[in-house]
Parts: C-alpha cells; sequence; structure tokens
C-alpha cells in the first residue's frame, strides 16, 4: 500500500514537471526562421563570384575545379603523340585524330580496341582518363599520366589483372559512375536501372564546385538580391558554413576526403555523415600508422 502510494506520488510529481516544462514555452514568442519553404537547386560557381571574388579567385584552377573536365587540347596533360607504353605485357598506343585524343589497348574480352577519350579526371600528381562505354557507363583506364615525372605509369603494377576480373580497367573496380562521380563533380545522381545493368548518371556541374560542398546556394543568392522579399526572415542556411567548428566541418569534407561506402542513393545535403556513408576500419592495408588514408 505503501509502495503504491509512492508510486503515485512519484507519477504525479513527473507530471507536474512536464506541464511546468510545456508551460515554459508555450507562449514563448516565435521568430522568423533561417529556412525558406522553397527547395534551394544548384546554380553555378560564377553566381559566387561577385560577392565572393576571393574565395572564387582561389578555388579557380584549384584541384576541385579541374577535378573532371571535357577532354581537348586544353586540359590533356597526357603523352598523345603517338607514344606507345608497355606495361605486363599490354600495350597501350596514345595518339590523336582529327583533334580527339585516343588510346589503343587490351578492352573487353582481352580483344585490342582502339577507344575515344572522353574526359579527362584530375590534374596532378596525376591525370586519370574516362572512356564512355554502352549501357552509361564510363570507364577509367588503368594507366594513368604523371604529371610530376611526365610519364605513363600503371595504377596497379603489382597486379596481374585479366580481362574478365573486376579489377580490369573495364570492370566494376574503375567504373566512374559508381566508383568515382559523386566526389569529382557536383549533385551527381548514379540512376543505376538494375533491369537493364545500365546508368543514366547526372550531374548538374561537371567539377567540384564551390556548391559540392556548401550545398545548393538558389535560396542563399535570391536572398541577398531580393531582400525585401524575405523581409524579417535570416539568410538561409548552407550545409557547409563560417560558424562549423573544426569537427563538424572534418564531417562534412569527410564525405570525399575518406574510406567509406555510400549507404544512400544520393547525398542529399542533409543529416549526418554516417546517415549516408560506412567509413572504413582502421585495418592494416588501408591507412597508415598515423591515421592517415594509404595511397589515394
Amino acid at each position: 500500500m505503501i509502495f503504491n502510494k509512492l508510486k503515485q506520488t512519484g507519477l504525479f510529481l513527473l507530471v507536474m514537471i512536464l506541464m511546468a516544462a510545456c508551460t515554459k514555452n508555450q507562449y514563448k514568442k516565435v521568430t522568423a526562421g533561417n529556412t525558406f519553404t522553397e527547395k534551394a537547386t544548384f546554380t553555378g560557381s560564377e553566381t559566387c563570384k561577385s560577392c565572393h571574388e576571393d574565395a572564387y579567385a582561389d578555388w579557380s584552377n584549384s584541384h576541385h575545379d579541374l577535378a573532371m573536365q571535357v577532354a581537348d587540347s586544353a586540359t590533356v596533360l597526357g603523352n598523345f603523340n603517338d607514344v606507345k607504353f608497355i606495361t605486363k605485357g599490354i600495350e597501350y598506343r596514345f595518339y590523336k585524330k582529327d583533334g580527339d585524343f585516343y588510346v589503343y589497348t587490351q578492352g573487353e574480352g582481352g580483344k585490342y580496341k582502339d577507344y575515344k577519350i572522353t574526359y579527362t579526371f584530375g590534374v596532378t600528381p596525376l591525370q586519370q582518363y574516362l572512356i564512355d562505354f554502352p549501357g552509361g557507363r564510363k570507364q577509367c583506364l588503368q594507366v594513368a599520366w604523371d604529371d610530376i615525372k611526365k610519364q605513363w605509369y600503371d595504377l596497379q603494377p603489382g597486379l596481374d589483372i585479366k580481362p574478365d576480373e573486376w579489377m580490369h580497367w573495364t570492370g566494376g573496380s574503375m567504373n566512374w559512375n559508381y566508383m568515382c562521380a559523386e566526389c569529382h563533380s557536383t549533385n551527381v545522381h548514379k540512376n543505376y536501372n538494375p533491369e537493364t545493368n545500365s546508368y543514366n548518371t547526372t550531374y548538374s556541374i561537371i567539377n567540384v564546385s564551390c556548391e559540392a560542398c556548401h550545398g545548393p546556394a538558389s535560396t542563399h543568392v535570391d536572398y541577398y538580391k531580393n531582400k525585401d522579399k524575405y523581409k524579417g526572415l535570416k539568410p538561409p542556411k548552407f550545409y557547409m558554413d563560417t560558424t562549423m567548428n573544426s569537427k563538424e566541418l572534418v564531417e562534412k569534407c569527410a564525405r570525399c576526403h575518406s574510406r567509406r561506402s555510400q549507404l544512400t542513393k544520393y547525398f542529399d545535403y542533409k543529416g549526418h555523415f554516417f546517415d549516408h556513408y560506412n567509413p572504413s576500419k582502421m585495418v592494416a592495408g588501408l591507412y597508415e600508422q598515423d591515421g592517415q588514408i594509404l595511397d589515394e
């Protein structure tokens, strides 16, 4: 009986505490929020330039800016002057034809074929090259250009990779859509169709633009262009902004600058790093002894 009374008393006190907490905020004055009802979209780095000239100048021609480009005479750094490179018995002949860049090498099924280079990938210390394949795929060559030593080299010199293996340059390990695109372009949608085993991969901006890190900027731009329209409202918050502490910034950058696998189909600039990615464990072969990522 005494226990029941104590139990009732405790329950009464809990109810009173909850009521007091609710009452405390019930009539709290509501102020203008930080968010807009419109969904932000991607606008491109040129829209950032007028207000952020110094930041834009720092970004221009950076590794982010040059992360992916259409292959042409201004972007291709490798030697395509009809040169041969042989590694593990496999021949690569790099040449130009009608202003385009080509490689003659062993492809699917072990057959030699001429492939047209469509995009450059990266800039220094190495530059890789993408080739269009059926089914919307883009594949990255196993041989890359060393921009420091000015020579071709094999990305996997210690492995004897057969044409039918996943690690072959025509296989899954070197597939741009799945393995590379998300971190070299902005607002990437892989759009894989399992029924046809094909991709319809899209991006808003070909490189790692300002919005790739900060998030879509349309509402931010509109706010400062039309302040009267948003009178009483604070500027919309970016996914990454100057108010964040170092730990938060590292978590934002880890989306691309970490060893991880993606859990979601698309990164929507919402939630925590762990909502979208599963980081690799600290095991030998993947990391340096001090915790830095081994190789790339």
